[in-house]
């Protein structure tokens, strides 16, 4: 505002001087005011913008704290995942597994009469067995060992309208070979309880059982 009036000044200092030596030197007075008033006000807006700065560079700049954003995928890690089962529900075929990841066991879904097939790590079946549920049961429990190989099978079969019970144990070796069961009968005999025990034959595939042969020593006759 204060440079459009001395401009204005100026101006009209301009059109009211005459062509003469006299008012040459009275418009060479008067510039040389204006140029005094122009330094002047320099001078005062160079200190009021200087004012200025000091107080911006002085005053502390706020700054908003920024929520970190998690992206989907940090989001899907941090979920609690579900433990996963080792067996399938009783609806659903269940797998056995060796150790380095063959087909050991492969139980049906549940169902009255419900097969159990062992297999060699080669892939084949080498022995099967029945969980039945019906007038008569058969139950068979598996174990395991750590290599994921069948340890025992221990079958239990309760036939109904009986008086006897039966059950056997079936050792294998390492990899799902049947070795030899023992087989009980309750109530049983002495000699039913000494002749309980059978091997595999591999090449037949098949139960050998083993009797024990009593043999009677006849003393020699006297002539």
């Amino acid at each position: 505002m204060k440079y459009t009036i001395v401009l204005i000044v100026f101006i009209s200092s301009l059109f009211s001087c005459k062509k003469d030596d006299s008012d040459m030197k009275i418009l060479q007075s008067k510039l040389d005011s204006i140029s005094f008033q122009l330094e002047e006000l320099k001078k005062e807006s160079k200190t009021q913008t200087d004012s200025i700065s000091k107080d911006t560079i002085q005053k502390p700049i706020e700054m908003k704290k920024q929520i970190p954003i998690q992206s989907k995928e940090k989001l899907q890690i941090t979920k609690k995942e579900k433990p996963t089962k080792l067996n399938n529900p009783s609806n659903d075929t269940t797998y056995h597994y060796f150790s380095d990841g063959r087909l050991s066991v492969k139980i049906a879904p549940r169902a009255d009469r419900q097969k159990i097939w062992i297999y060699l790590p080669n892939g084949e079946v080498i022995y099967e067995l029945e969980n039945i549920r019906l007038s008569y049961s058969c139950y068979n429990e598996l174990v395991f060992r750590k290599n994921g190989s069948v340890e025992k099978v221990i079958s239990n079969l309760n036939p109904g309208a009986s008086m006897y019970m039966y059950s056997s144990v079936i050792h294998f070796d390492e990899r799902n070979e049947p070795r030899y069961k023992i087989d009980e009968k309750t109530p049983s005999t002495l000699e039913e309880h000494m002749n309980n025990k059978s091997l595999w034959d591999s090449k037949n595939r098949r139960w050998v059982k083993q009797e024990i042969v009593y043999e009677t020593i006849t003393p020699p006759s006297k002539n």
